[in-house]
């Protein structure tokens, strides 16, 4: 699994394209944002995870800006949705 941000994601795309090994590779895309409407299609047909909100959309000074809030947590917390990992988590539970 590649752990990437959409920088890298888009590099990665624009420089190897339909790669064997990237494109066999599950993705999991940290993309900051209420909806992916950029996602670059060359190397994936889409990632198998999106991380999609941390701190650096959800702050103390602007809680109104979390994409996902936890009761009684911080806001400098990163977010994926338990049920969706564990439906395409590429990896056996032990």
């Amino acid at each position: 699994m590649l752990y990437a941000n959409h920088a890298v994601v888009k590099q990665i795309s624009s420089q190897f394209g339909r790669d064997d090994v990237f494109s066999k590779t599950p993705l999991w895309y940290a993309r900051f944002k209420c909806r992916v409407t950029d996602f670059p299609y060359d190397t994936w047909d889409s990632y198998t995870l999106w991380q999609f909100s941390s701190e650096i959309n959800c702050t103390p000074a602007h809680p109104e800006q979390c994409l996902y809030r936890v009761a009684g947590t911080l806001t400098d917390m990163d977010v994926n949705n338990v049920e969706a990992l564990r439906q395409v988590w590429p990896f056996k539970r032990e």
